[in-house]
């Protein structure tokens, strides 16, 4: 087996990009992670989708993760908006 035959096509966001696209991204099924690109093509890193909710939940959440049960889909919407404003780069590792 080659590299080649274990490759998909991946998601690729540029790191002065909006990190509200990190949530259009996310919405694809099956994705885990998106590479983040620097305006010239660089590898800047990549973002995985646990750290997209480390970067939207409350610390108390993550400290709890039964919370976590507790936020309905109206309340989805507000953590998203905790990404207004930034660019991707603050989402990277």
């Amino acid at each position: 087996m080659k590299a080649r035959d274990l490759m998909r096509p991946v998601a690729v966001l540029q790191g002065d990009d909006p990190a509200e696209n990190l949530i259009r991204v996310f919405g694809r099924p099956n994705l885990r992670a998106v590479a983040v690109v620097s305006e010239e093509g660089k590898p800047l890193g990549i973002v995985t989708d646990e750290d997209l909710l480390i970067a939207l939940l409350p610390s108390y959440v993550r400290d709890d993760p039964f919370l976590a049960r507790v936020f309905d889909e109206d309340a989805a919407w507000e953590l998203c908006r905790r990404l207004e404003g930034k660019l991707v780069t603050s989402v990277v590792p």
